[in-house]
């Protein structure tokens, strides 16, 4: 996925995340990789210095032991 952000560093999320995948189980969403897990990454680009325009994309690498869900 690739989205128009901001620098990373321009919102300190302390002790939050800019990237989670979550599995709805027993009707409540749950956190399963964020972007501290080695299944997932974010690439920060600068795509015009002039007008500050950047983009970010995330992956995630889903692992052949991950159960199907919500």
């Amino acid at each position: 996925m690739e989205f128009v952000t901001g620098h990373p560093r321009s919102d300190l999320r302390r002790g939050g995340t800019c990237l989670e995948v979550q599995r709805l189980v027993g009707g409540r969403w749950v956190r399963v990789p964020d972007d501290g897990d080695r299944q997932t990454t974010h690439r920060w680009t600068r795509a015009n210095s002039l007008t500050g325009t950047s983009r970010a994309t995330i992956t995630w690498g889903i692992g052949a032991d991950t159960p199907p869900g919500t």
